[in-house]
């Protein structure tokens, strides 16, 4: 009896050793996968590019996790699954987290568009209770010389608010 169980163990340790190494290398990837994010998330604040480096790594170690466990015999169907619908449910709730973040800035863009086709650097423009000189254009804004100073006007305002052009572009040549 004591002969069978030491073979049976001794059958089991190449899996035991392959599941080991597979977790050894999760939790290497993870720890990896974790300093990368935080290092080039440059443009996050240091907590949130934390939060996404732990996020990534508990990813990673949990995928290699099952995968071991996998290796071991032990049926993780049921875990594959949940661990899947979570990821998945994280991403498209970070997706639509963007989508609505980025919703303001992606409507001035696009009114930025059609505000240079319909007007010029040097006009002389009355936007509701302002009134101002077009100086600049951008990617997302208008930028108004007016009598108190320059004023930034978001390109969807500048689009949704009734523009007069009180004068073309004043000319400083012959």
């Amino acid at each position: 009896v004591l002969s069978r169980w030491v073979g049976a163990f001794a059958s089991y340790l190449p899996r035991l050793a392959i599941a080991a190494a597979l977790l050894f290398i999760g939790l290497v990837a993870g720890r990896l996968a974790r300093n990368a994010i935080v290092k080039t998330a440059v443009r996050l604040p240091a907590s949130q590019a934390r939060g996404l480096g732990r996020f990534v790594q508990l990813a990673i170690v949990i995928a290699t996790g099952l995968v071991a466990a996998e290796r071991l015999g032990l049926d993780v169907s049921l875990l594959s699954a949940t661990f899947m619908i979570l990821v998945a449910a994280t991403l498209a709730a970070a997706a639509l987290a963007f989508g609505f973040g980025a919703r303001d800035v992606v409507a001035d863009i696009l009114a930025m568009h059609y505000v240079n086709k319909s007007h010029r650097i040097g006009q002389l423009v009355r936007l509701g209770p302002d009134q101002g000189r077009i100086v600049r254009t951008g990617r997302t804004a208008v930028s108004l010389e007016t009598a108190e100073g320059e004023m930034l006007i978001p390109g969807r305002e500048f689009m949704n608010t009734r523009c007069v052009l009180l004068a073309e572009e004043v000319s400083h040549g012959a």
